[in-house]
């Protein structure tokens, strides 16, 4: 067997192995998930109303390194995120897994609008998480190099 074909043995392995640990995600305690050391980032976003009355957000950053740390960050957020966060699509590679989704919120009188989430998980050999992120996208920074390209 070639070097690329063992490694592409290895990350289709990899692949299928996250793919396995995701499937059971819902039926599996924190403690057997996280890895002793993980990392957790969360840089939700709190959002509100601006003066027009769109979605704006204000940045929020928590940063935690351990399983304990962290299992208790997830328990005060995880509820609210499975219940507001909408997935729309995966990406996995390896021993990493990326999901892109929708985090949807009502403001007063409105209908509800959604702000673009992602996140991220990297998984070790044995199917522990070592880093996961979980993070709102602000998408205006592209917006406005979309919209200054298009006037150039």
């Amino acid at each position: 067997m070639s070097v690329v074909q063992d490694e592409i043995r290895q990350r289709a392995q990899a692949v299928e192995m996250v793919r396995n640990v995701l499937e059971d995600w819902d039926f599996t305690t924190w403690n057997e998930l996280l890895d002793d050391d993980v990392v957790l980032i969360l840089n939700l976003a709190a959002v509100s109303g601006d003066a027009v009355g769109d979605l704006a957000a204000a940045g929020m950053k928590i940063q935690v390194t351990g399983r304990d740390d962290a299992r208790q960050a997830l328990r005060d957020i995880y509820g609210d995120l499975k219940k507001d966060v909408t997935i729309t699509g995966q990406l996995l590679v390896g021993y990493e897994a990326i999901f892109f989704g929708e985090l949807n919120v009502t403001l007063a009188n409105k209908e509800v609008q959604s702000l673009p989430i992602a996140a991220y998980l990297e998984f070790n050999d044995i199917g522990k998480v070592q880093k996961f992120f979980i993070g709102t996208i602000d998408l205006r920074p592209l917006l406005q190099g979309v919209r200054k390209a298009a006037a150039d």
